[in-house]
């Protein structure tokens, strides 16, 4: 979303608020209900027309792993990860046909296969109950507003917080003081005003 010309704090806190909350409700409903659906329809079609369930890729070498902890859609959400040795990988479960797995348990998950955590499925049951009902999912958003300096701009990021909502981060930045002590340094724009402009910093005057 873009605004131009002259707009209010009060104008630009409440289009971020609403963005916000747009935002939240396609990553917490729209995403995880479309992969969960997919998954199933998958599954259904491969105990009919048979078919492969084998792992998509190649085994990972030794580094980074990721971690779905906090929940994810695996090989398209930004998770975590920690170096682990693909050796204990060796016997471990699969769950494409779904299941419940306790504790730190290492699976072998397909790309697009959705993980949830206890929070998430408390929730996505009681949105699959409401949906039975025609009542619309409740989605718990977290908002955090870091508002850091007048005359600012503003940018969003968002993480599961592990409990089936979203944490939203709306951070506020300054950038005309980053801008001045950029040009003050000669980088970032100030190369390019000077060639414009044809200033001598230098000399402290018009060439």
């Amino acid at each position: 979303w873009a605004t131009t010309g002259k707009v209010s704090a009060t104008d630009l806190f409440n289009s971020i608020a609403e963005e916000a909350l747009r935002t939240a409700y396609r990553m917490a409903v729209i995403k995880p209900f479309g992969a969960l659906f997919e998954g199933i329809l998958g599954s259904i079609a491969g105990s009919l027309f048979g078919g492969s369930s084998g792992m998509v890729g190649d085994f990972p070498a030794p580094g980074p792993v990721q971690v779905a902890h906090v929940g994810g859609v695996i090989g398209s959400d930004p998770l975590p990860s920690r170096p682990i040795h693909p050796t204990v990988f060796d016997n471990a479960p699969r769950f494409h046909g779904g299941g419940v797995v306790g504790n730190e348990v290492p699976i072998i998950a397909q790309r697009g296969e959705t993980v949830f955590t206890p929070g998430q499925m408390r929730v996505l049951r009681a949105g699959l109950r409401g949906s039975e009902l025609g009542q619309k999912p409740e989605v718990k958003v977290n908002v955090h507003v870091d508002n850091r300096a007048p005359g600012t701009e503003a940018r969003a990021q968002w993480r599961s917080d592990g409990g089936g909502g979203l944490r939203l981060d709306i951070i506020v930045e300054q950038i005309e003081g980053q801008i001045a002590r950029n040009i003050g340094r000669g980088e970032g724009l100030a190369p390019t005003m000077e060639r414009r402009y044809g200033l001598n910093p230098a000399a402290g005057a018009y060439r």
